[in-house]
């Protein structure tokens, strides 16, 4: 506190300090102000020292002033910072513990999805979990019931329900094809090739645009069903529909539309660099693979229940079944249950790991998976789900099976370097390579069959109960049966 200084200069003798300006008794060698030497300073006169002694006394109360508004002032700062985080961590207690957001809107046509029935291929990856498995042999060994020109390369995988065989090619155009002769039925001219292969449910075709955009065709005439709104950010993979809902997977987001009217019924907004993976479902949960984590979410909330990271690596493949999630990254995979939680204190997770690098906290507890770091190639395509293994091909001819349960690897083998992502059919493991399919049996690694086709170079496979489909560069389509 500041002394007030001498009550008057007629009481005994005063100095003026030069540095602050207050006075201070004459026989005093600091300043109580300022603690400045006053040794040298000469002594006042009864009128000055009286001048001065009275700015003292009127600085003294004004300085009493503003230190009461300053502590009136930290006391209302204290007080509003304890409020902000009383008020963040009730918000943070309700949403966690107590919030129950109101249920995504019930699908025009719930009844609406992928068919299971052996003769269809309804979406890129075979079915809602993408595990790439037929119900029929491969029909490598098989004579061709028909043969089509496309007039041009097709830019996607082949999808099937089982009367029409579906076909975006580099023209610019969805083709429909007859699945008994190969003739065309229809051709529908889009903006631009799509990125990835359309998806058929019920009556209607499903296609995804890099505009962010979704069209549905009738599947017997071509016509527009709907065309939905354009939506921030792209669709570079293809939807996939469950319970009348169509849900999209793009750079900014996983999206659910009506499959017949198109309104949007939800819509879980993230940011994405990497969104080519086409999601998969597993009961009331989608889940989809961005650039750098797979992200699960309850279709029925529309919230993310669920997240697994794995930094700077962008995946190749997202496999579902069974309430089992695998993901398929560079070089490496993992598994984790479609009903996993992060733990209440995830938010802080980050702090957390910070004191733990610095010696102040233990480490900080790894998010639940149930295996983490399975060997994979490093370039890889879609993988194929089997009851007891996850079989990895890989770009440059690597063929790796691992362990469903553990993730390690039971046995790896080398091949040609594959062009399609395999299928597993009821007699082996189909692979397609640039001018030959082989067949390996999914226990070993060993070869079953191979069969040559010097006169094309192979771009896709798709086997059905109908047969064999074959996609060559040449915009060739083949049917072996």
């Amino acid at each position: 506190m500041v002394s007030a200084g001498p009550a008057s200069s007629d009481a005994r003798p005063l100095k003026l300090c030069p540095s602050c300006g207050r006075t201070t008794d004459a026989d005093s060698n600091r300043c109580p102000n300022c603690l400045a030497d006053v040794t040298q300073s000469a002594v006042l006169g009864v009128a000055a020292a009286e001048v001065h002694a009275e700015a003292d006394r009127v600085d003294d109360v004004q300085r009493a002033r503003r230190r009461r508004r300053r502590s009136q002032r930290e006391i209302w700062i204290r007080r509003a910072i304890v409020g902000a985080v009383l008020a963040y961590v009730a918000w943070w207690g309700y949403s966690t513990f107590i919030y129950e957001p109101p249920p995504v809107p019930i699908a025009s046509s719930p009844a609406i999805g992928l068919s299971t029935a052996p003769e269809a291929w309804p979406i890129e990856d075979g079915n809602a979990g993408g595990t790439r498995v037929a119900q029929a042999p491969s029909a490598i060994g098989g004579t061709a019931a028909w043969s089509t020109d496309l007039g041009g390369a097709m830019k996607t995988a082949m999808v099937t329900d089982g009367q029409h065989l579906f076909i975006a090619s580099d023209s610019n155009e969805i083709v429909a094809l007859d699945l008994a002769t190969g003739r065309q039925l229809w051709a529908q001219p889009l903006q631009n090739a799509p990125y990835s292969a359309p998806t058929v449910a019920g009556n209607l075709l499903y296609v995804t645009l890099l505009q962010g955009k979704v069209i549905a065709f009738h599947v017997d005439t071509g016509e527009v069903a709907w065309e939905g709104p354009n939506t921030v950010g792209t669709f570079p993979s293809s939807p996939i529909v469950a319970d009348g809902v169509v849900y999209v997977f793009g750079t900014h987001g996983v999206f659910g539309f009506d499959a017949i009217t198109g309104e949007r019924l939800m819509g879980v907004e993230h940011e994405s660099t990497w969104a080519t993976i086409t999601p998969v479902i597993d009961g009331p949960y989608v889940s989809a693979a961005g650039s750098s984590d797979v992200k699960v979410i309850n279709r029925e909330s529309g919230l993310q229940s669920y997240f697994l990271e794995f930094a700077r690596s962008e995946p190749y493949s997202l496999v579902a079944d069974n309430g089992e999630v695998f993901a398929i990254y560079r070089g490496t995979a993992s598994a984790f249950d479609v009903t996993s939680r992060r733990p209440w204190w995830e938010r802080f997770r980050a702090a957390w790991s910070q004191a733990w690098i610095i010696g102040w906290a233990p480490a900080p507890t790894a998010p639940p998976t149930l295996w983490f770091g399975g060997d994979a190639p490093r370039e890889s395509l879609p993988a194929v789900l089997t009851e007891d293994r996850l079989l990895i091909a890989g770009r440059t001819g690597e063929l790796v099976a691992l362990s469903r349960a553990t993730g390690e690897t039971l046995w790896s083998t080398t091949t040609e370097p594959a062009v399609a992502p395999p299928v597993l059919a009821t007699d082996g493991l189909l692979l397609a390579h640039r001018n030959s399919l082989s067949l390996v049996d999914p226990a070993t690694g060993d070869t079953i069959l191979e069969r040559p086709f010097p006169d094309l170079v192979l771009t896709r496979i798709t086997v059905t109960a109908h047969g064999l489909f074959i996609g060559a560069a040449d915009g060739t389509v083949r049917l072996l049966q």
